[in-house]
């Protein structure tokens, strides 16, 4: 992902501001799905292009079916009520007096935007305007066709900046009402501070021997079953971040704890595939994250997983976090996001 830091200076943006914390409504929503609120003089045909041309590209992570994020797009007369409590929302106004949206806005932030009628295109970021955590994107222009072509000339940075805020407010909501009696267990244990919602359950909580453990828990419903894994090691050497070797390493610990009701079936990597790693950032620690498939070998289950392994300097270990969903009828993308959201909320 790329960094906010980053972010300003390839998209210009005039200010990076946040607001103080108050007591709001909790954010609301379905990850993998944006709400975008736009003037509606600005709403054109090319403008609606653009944005699905960035946000709602293909992923080719689940075999590219689904979209990185589906956009439900309202006027400023449409936002009201609920629908403002959207935990992750783009902002497309007209700078200064003239935007409709200004209505809408405390009077801190409509000042805010307002001041910003200047040539251009300016951006500015601003969370917690309505619920909490929230995270808005706010792009200011006047002239559809000319924010057209700069969200497309800067389609790969703009998803990358929602994805990241997505996945900032996904931290907070996730994290913020935690079973403290199971965190408390995990910290015993493994010291790792894990914080996952009360849907969630310890499936499997074992030392493998002094200097390694393995830590599995499950949130079931009738329509999915998600799942958190947490897996650590010693750090030797630098190899032990390639690809197949995450990999091996993965679906050798995994192997003896998931498993499936047919005979002899056990979780492990479809190879038939390809994977996505990147080098990341984790909470400032170094990181290697990867998106693949699983399956059930001997049987017929299987979905996507989503795998980071940090580096634990402090404790010479490395720390691989893992979620997987097995959703059949469903899309995966907002379970996985959630999955993202408790991961990077862990600490140690």
């Amino acid at each position: 992902m790329k960094y906010f830091s980053l972010f300003c200076v390839l998209l210009g943006l005039a200010a990076c501001t946040t607001s103080t914390n108050t007591i709001k409504p909790v954010s609301t929503g379905q990850y993998g799905e944006i709400f975008v609120i736009i003037d509606e003089d600005l709403f054109t045909d090319k403008l609606r292009s653009s944005l699905e041309n960035s946000l709602g590209q293909p992923q080719m992570l689940y075999g590219g079916q689904e979209p990185f994020f589906k956009l439900v797009y309202l006027t400023p007369t449409q936002a009201k009520g609920s629908l403002i409590y959207e935990g992750t929302t783009l902002v497309l106004t007209k700078s200064g007096m003239n935007s409709g949206i200004r209505k809408l806005l405390p009077e801190r932030v409509d000042s805010a935007v307002t001041l910003r009628k200047k040539e251009g295109i300016h951006t500015y970021l601003q969370k917690d305007v309505w619920s909490s955590p929230q995270q808005i994107l706010f792009i200011l222009g006047d002239n559809p066709d000319t924010l057209a072509k700069y969200i497309i000339d800067r389609k790969d940075q703009l998803l990358g900046k929602v994805l990241d805020m997505e996945r900032t407010e996904a931290v907070g909501r996730m994290t913020r009402l935690s079973d403290e009696k199971i965190r408390q267990e995990i910290i015993a244990k493994h010291a790792i501070d894990v914080r996952a919602p009360i849907s969630y359950h310890i499936a499997a909580n074992s030392k493998i021997n002094e200097e390694e453990g393995f830590i599995w828990m499950r949130n079931e419903d009738t329509d999915y079953d998600m799942n958190l894994v947490i897996h650590y090691q010693p750090y030797k050497d630098t190899t032990q971040f390639g690809l197949m070797n995450l990999i091996a390493r993965r679906d050798s610990v995994v192997k003896p704890y998931i498993t499936g009701e047919a005979k002899g079936s056990y979780m492990a990597t479809d190879t038939q595939f390809p994977y996505y790693l990147q080098t990341v950032d984790f909470n400032g620690n170094f990181a290697r994250e990867y998106n693949a498939l699983w399956t059930l070998e001997n049987d017929f289950m299987g979905g996507p997983y989503f795998s980071v392994t940090v580096l634990d300097q402090k404790k010479n270990r490395l720390i691989t976090l893992e979620g997987f969903v097995y959703a059949p009828t469903k899309e995966k993308t907002r379970y996985l996001r959630e999955l993202q959201g408790i991961i990077y909320g862990v600490r140690f």
